[in-house]
């Protein structure tokens, strides 16, 4: 850098065409290990997106399910005999 600066170089010009060209090559690869580090981050975080939602759904559907089987014990004029009649013999 000196060297171009005694030749007379300007600030940009250095800049442009000795600094960058290899600082350019160091960011690039940290860049690629950033974004690695971001995808893995971001896949890390898919379970629990997921997991907790459809637990909760599971336990709606089944207490739904459950309800159901109860309201038709309960309402169903047939199944009223079925438990009577096991009741008695």
């Amino acid at each position: 850098m000196e060297a171009a600066r005694a030749l007379g170089g300007l600030d940009l010009r250095i800049l442009g065409r000795h600094i960058l060209p290899n600082c350019l090559s160091p960011v690039i690869v940290q860049g690629t290990f950033i974004f690695a580090a971001a995808v893995l981050g971001e896949a890390a975080l898919v379970p629990w997106l997921t997991l907790f939602p459809g637990a909760a759904i599971m336990a709606g559907i089944l207490g739904l399910n459950l309800f159901g089987a109860g309201l038709r014990d309960l309402l169903d004029p047939k199944l009223r005999g079925v438990h009577g009649a096991g009741r008695e013999a």
